[in-house]
């Protein structure tokens, strides 16, 4: 069963300016194909950020990641999408 996935606006934009169309695919594998799919794989984050999800991937060299909430294990918010590269105060700005 794959959970229902909800991407935020930031998301959507995120994703709209991305050129590289194999980075885009890989992106929308990592968050349909295993976050979908699995949620409780990623990473739980604490502190401040205890909801919170991560689930990370490589692409040419680059950290990327994901960050996403699981509701009543039915609906996975996506919010951020995005090198790893001050990923998390971006994350906290955001929240």
């Amino acid at each position: 069963m794959a959970y229902e996935i909800r991407p935020s606006s930031h998301v959507i934009r995120y994703l709209k300016k991305i050129k590289e169309k194999k980075l885009k695919e890989k992106m929308l594998e990592v968050i349909y194909d295993e976050i979908a799919v699995n949620p409780y794989n990623g990473i739980q984050k604490s502190g401040d950020l205890n909801d919170i999800w991560t689930m990370g991937f490589k692409y040419a060299k680059t950290e990327y990641r994901i960050a996403y909430m699981i509701e009543e294990n039915q609906v996975i918010p996506i919010f951020l999408v995005g090198t790893h590269e001050s990923f998390y105060k971006e994350l906290k700005r955001l929240l």
